[in-house]
């Protein structure tokens, strides 16, 4: 079977050849540029051509655009198109320039099929970059040179060699000496190759202010698309070139239109087109190849694919095998190609690199090793995105239509949602010295929270670490003394932080307005828990934050695993009861453990701020709309399970911004939290430092669940029958806060502008404890205090932890 498949695929990629070589499609291709003794000339003003991408595709969408001309040092004549504006219009020549390269078998068009709003190259350039896209030697609108004809075979005597030796400086080149600036580079699959190459021989750099790497490609010999290893492993490259057809053209007219007929039939969905070759794409339209036909697919030398064939045949980074050693030794002075070294590439050049879990090109095998390659890059230097269901072509093609937001200001949802590789780039545009760390990082110990916020106060303090039971290896700090260094004679107490946040929040403040160090100055044995997925408690006994599965968790999994654990093991460590602090999310997870009859053996008492039981009452409209619109199971279907998406860009960029001098960043958190009254507008810069932290996009779609029904419910997979398959019943089981022990003390603070933790929704919290033993439920009221105020309000000791101090002294006897 597997002989028959590779003489089809052979027949088939010959055919689609040969009739591409008969269409004669090379006149109205080349239409724009004259001939003069069989020579191509260059034309004298590019912009003048009607057939140019900036005619065909950018100036319709209401963009200017420039067309330009820069030849090689070996004489190709390549174009480039600048869109120097957005849309709104600016001041051309102020803004940073990035250069956009594609990838094999496609030109620049391949960035502005989308609608502007979808399309990489329009959202620059709305974001205020000047953006220049390149086209490779052999695309249609680079198809001239000093001396050569496209007809000539000489013209296609070249590899992706020549794009990284010729093509490449020479459009940097040009790019920096119009702007006088570094740029930024945005590649994608040979787009990356040929940019990692010359990284990795030290070229550009002097130009290059970062690098973003879409499907990167750089080892291809775990490469899983059947298309591809067959192509490459029966030769076929190199018999198309043996046959004379040094231009490797998929775009003869006859075929294009058989597949624009096929693919206009009813029920055809010709993404699938893309499929054997790319791997199955998520997000493409199927309108989209209908698109994506009208410009690609382009041509490119057949010496070119022999090239990449030879790389996933021997899985090596070299330059061309011509497969003879005095050939070699002829091109190169040794018997065999010189490697690439990715090892090479200076760790100190910003690079972003994103990859999808269904990409059968740029494979994710083939990727760990590149970053194997680079793990002695600085840790700020380097950021590595993953999105488990992209494939090839999603990285260009994807569609993430915008709806309408109606009413609501839809900036903060649409923040959370923007493209990762847009962020980096104004990361970047801000300042290269923000610190981001890796994916794949390592805690040193001077970044513990020990050592970066307890012991610079002068406390003592421990680094703990526990394993739940399903695997999750967390962080917890022990703060066993007071600033005066006198052991704690008080019990234990457990601080739970709350959503999007570590256990930082609790310190974030001075010795005498942190409720960390208050509690340990006032005599009690402090511990601070960091959950699943926060920077601290990234560990895992076989999975790895890179996996999905390591993010298959709600909130419900909080409560079974990680709660328990927290305090199971601060009660072994002590064998003492515990007090408990929760805050928001910390919250909801006790009350959640208590209704069920868990852990109440090991408590003293619950200290609740911000409680979270009940949600529908939530006034908070970003919340509501992101609930309503369904944004976080968007996310999740989009493959998207670490919330928010770039989360180790975003904090940076923000910190970076509040940073700046007359920038108030408390009002960041007002349109999530309501108006802070309390909060220092500087602290919003430290908790930047800190925050904000990831969490399982799966728990996200957990809370919008409460949001949008009303329930107190475990997480709902949408479907009876999955319920029935995780749960025993079609519905979700639900945790009724009726059911809480009536005699254990609780402590309840909550705030009158708060817009997460909504009186009124405390108000329905109150009233399922209505039956509660009388003196063992407290309430606290601060009218105008909102949700960050609890953790970071400047006069939450008095108001706040006093009262929390003299509660839980009451029961520590």
């Amino acid at each position: 079977m597997e002989e028959v498949s590779n003489t089809v695929t052979t027949c088939i990629v010959l055919l689609i050849l040969f009739c591409g070589s008969a269409a004669g499609s090379r006149t109205k291709l080349f239409s724009f540029q004259a001939q003069e003794n069989g020579v191509a000339m260059a034309p004298a003003l590019a912009s003048s051509s009607q057939d140019g991408i900036c005619n065909k595709m950018v100036v319709p969408q209401g963009y200017p655009c420039e067309e330009h001309m820069v030849t090689t040092e070996d004489g190709y004549i390549l174009s480039l198109q600048r869109i120097p504006t957005g849309r709104s219009g600016g001041t051309p020549g102020n803004s940073q320039p990035v250069l956009l390269q594609h990838g094999l078998l496609v030109d620049g068009a391949t960035w502005l099929l989308l609608p502007p709003e979808q399309s990489l190259a329009f959202a620059l350039a709305d974001n205020g970059f000047d953006v220049w896209i390149a086209n490779s030697r052999g695309t249609k609108y680079s198809l001239g040179h000093t001396s050569l004809s496209p007809n000539d075979s000489a013209y296609w005597n070249w590899s992706w060699d020549e794009l990284v030796g010729y093509d490449l400086p020479a459009t940097f080149q040009y790019v920096y000496d119009q702007s006088g600036q570094k740029m930024h580079y945005v590649g994608h699959s040979q787009g990356t190759l040929v940019a990692l190459a010359a990284f990795s021989k030290n070229q550009l750099l002097s130009m290059l202010r970062s690098a973003a790497l879409l499907s990167p490609i750089a080892y291809m010999n775990q490469m899983t698309s059947p298309l591809a290893k067959d192509a490459a492993n029966n030769f076929i490259a190199e018999m198309v070139y043996w046959l004379g057809l040094s231009e490797f053209n998929l775009r003869g007219d006859a075929v294009i239109n058989l597949l624009k007929d096929l693919c206009s039939q009813p029920d055809v969905d010709c993404t699938n087109l893309l499929t054997a070759f790319t791997g199955q794409n998520c997000c493409l339209n199927s309108s989209i190849v209908d698109v994506f036909l009208d410009h690609e697919p382009q041509p490119s030398a057949t010496k070119n694919m022999v090239h990449l064939a030879q790389m996933i045949r021997q899985g090596t980074i070299t330059m061309f095998d011509y497969m003879d050693p005095d050939e070699n030794m002829k091109h190169y002075g040794q018997t065999t190609p010189p490697a690439y070294n990715m090892t090479t590439i200076p760790n100190d050049l910003p690079l972003f690199l994103s990859y999808g879990g269904d990409d059968a090109l740029s494979d994710v095998n083939d990727v760990q090793r590149l970053l194997d390659s680079l793990k002695d890059h600085d840790g700020d230097k380097l950021v590595v995105q993953y999105r488990q269901d992209y494939a090839h072509a999603d990285y260009v093609m994807a569609e993430n239509a915008r709806q309408d937001y109606s009413n609501s200001d839809p900036a903060a949802i649409l923040a959370a949602i923007q493209p990762a590789s847009t962020l980096f780039l104004e990361y970047c545009s801000t300042s290269n010295a923000v610190a981001i760390k890796k994916v794949h990082f390592s805690i040193t110990d001077d970044d513990t929270i020990c050592k970066s916020l307890v012991q610079t106060q002068g406390y003592a303090c421990e680094e703990h670490n526990v394993t739940t039971k399903d695997g999750y290896i967390l962080s917890l700090q022990r703060i066993p003394a007071g600033r005066s260094g006198k052991t704690a004679d008080k019990p234990p107490v457990l601080l739970q932080h709350g959503i999007l946040v570590d256990a930082a929040p609790w310190l974030l403040n001075s010795p005498d307005e942190s409720l960390g160090f208050i509690l340990a100055d006032n005599g009690f044995d402090v511990w601070l828990a960091n959950t699943r997925g926060t920077t601290y408690s990234r560990g895992h006994t076989s999975l790895s934050p890179i996996d999905s599965a390591y993010w298959e968790w709600s909130w419900d999994e909080l409560v079974q695993y990680d709660l328990s654990a927290f305090v199971q093991y601060v009660h072994d460590q002590t064998n003492q009861k515990l007090h408990y602090v929760g805050h928001s999310l910390g919250t909801l997870i006790a009350l959640a453990a208590f209704s069920k009859q868990e852990l109440v053996n090991m408590f003293r008492t619950a200290a609740l701020l911000s409680p979270i039981a009940h949600l529908d009452q939530i006034p908070s409209q970003l919340m509501k709309v992101a609930a309503d619109m369904h944004i976080a199971e968007t996310l999740y279907n989009s493959g998207f399970d670490q919330f928010p998406p770039g989360w180790d860009v975003l904090g940076p960029i923000l910190n970076e911004i509040c940073n700046k001098s007359g920038t108030n960043c408390s009002d960041l958190m007002t349109a999530m939290t309501g108006a802070n009254c309390c909060v220092n507008s500087s602290k919003a810069g430290e908790l930047l430092k800190h925050e904000p932290q990831p969490t399982a996009t799966k728990n996200i779609i957990h809370l919008s669940q409460m949001i949008r029904t009303g329930s107190i419910a475990m997480y709902d997979y949408g479907s009876k029958d999955e319920n029935v398959g995780h749960y025993g019943q079609p519905n979700p089981p639900a945790y009724d806060m009726t059911s809480i022990p009536k005699d254990l003390p609780l402590f309840l603070g909550y705030g009158g502008q708060d817009q997460l933790s909504d009186v009124k929704d405390v108000q329905s919290l109150l009233n399922d404890l209505k039956d509660h033993v009388k003196g063992n439920l407290v309430e606290l009221f601060i009218k105008d205090y909102a949700h960050a105020d609890f953790v970071l309000g400047v006069n939450a000791n008095q108001v706040v932890y006093d009262p929390i101090v003299s509660f839980f002294n009451l029961y520590s006897t």
